[in-house]
């Protein structure tokens, strides 16, 4: 599969594989989805997965910030994520979603966040994601405490890269706090 930005009029003809993925969208909805995504494709953050010349599957990246410790920190929103129903369960959305946080890191956004709206997906860990920070629910709730990734990686409560390491201490170091979504 190609991946790569999208047109405009790439976008446009989405609507069906968008409809498969998400449900049917009025007329007049999706052309006021068209005028808000229009920006975020002639910026290049719309991809598609392309299979003899067909769009088959799609990702976008939303310019967000996440707010941690009185700081915002910039974060590529995923969304968007759609693989046509004849080619599900081939990999193609992992394609396509590593593309679209490969393209977070060219924006230099550190953070990311992908919300999964079908129950029945699934997600799973990728052994090529060596520059992700991993942490489980313990280390998770000691980074947001304060304590610095150092600290969690030589407890075994961090794994993968540690390019973003200062940007996470710098964040979270100020004042400690409670997660209130455990």
């Amino acid at each position: 599969m190609e991946i790569r930005a999208l047109t405009v009029a790439e976008f446009a003809a989405t609507r069906d594989l968008r409809r498969q993925a998400f449900g049917p969208v009025p007329d007049d909805e999706w052309e006021r989805s068209l005028a808000r995504v229009r920006p975020l494709v002639e910026a290049g953050r719309c991809l598609g997965g392309f299979l003899d010349g067909r769009v088959v599957a799609t990702a976008h990246v939303n310019d967000q910030r996440q707010w941690w410790r009185g700081r915002a920190l910039p974060l590529g929103g995923v969304s968007g994520v759609t693989v046509a129903p004849d080619l599900r369960g081939r990999g193609l959305a992992r394609a396509v979603v590593r593309a679209v946080l490969d393209r977070c890191a060219e924006l230099g956004l550190p953070l990311s966040m992908l919300v999964v709206t079908d129950g029945a997906a699934a997600l799973e860990r990728s052994a090529d994601d060596a520059d992700a920070v991993r942490l489980g629910p313990r280390g998770l709730a000691a980074l947001y405490a304060g304590v610095p990734l150092a600290t969690l990686r030589r407890a075994g409560l961090a794994a993968g890269g540690a390019a973003h390491d200062d940007a996470l201490d710098a964040a979270f170091a100020a004042d400690p706090f409670a997660l209130d979504f455990f």
